[in-house]
């Protein structure tokens, strides 16, 4: 139900959810990164525009999701709680970031 287009989805260590990249502007390449509980069907933004997010990937515990995001005009790896708290940039390079794999 979120508006955007969903892709690159990735599933959560033990299978009871999906993270997902929404792009929710086309044009500007605007990306956000959310969650779906794949039993209740809850859809939950773990980020915003300004932080955005594609490629998910989680951490091996699930506790914590990896990310392309921080929409500046590059790509940065960020990490983000599994519940949308403390996203952080751990990247800071003049380049876009790419492919990452926890």
């Amino acid at each position: 139900d979120l508006e955007g287009f969903a892709y690159l989805a990735r599933w959560s260590p033990g299978g009871s959810e999906v993270a997902f990249t929404v792009l929710v502007d086309a044009d500007d390449f605007h990306t956000r990164l959310a969650v779906v509980d794949v039993e209740t069907g809850e859809e939950r933004l773990l980020t915003t525009v300004d932080v955005g997010g594609i490629q998910p990937d989680w951490s091996p515990d699930g506790s914590r999701i990896a990310f392309l995001g921080f929409n500046d005009g590059g790509h940065e790896v960020g990490v983000i709680g599994r519940d949308g708290t403390n996203a952080a940039a751990i990247t800071d390079s003049e380049t876009d970031e790419a492919w990452l794999d926890w």
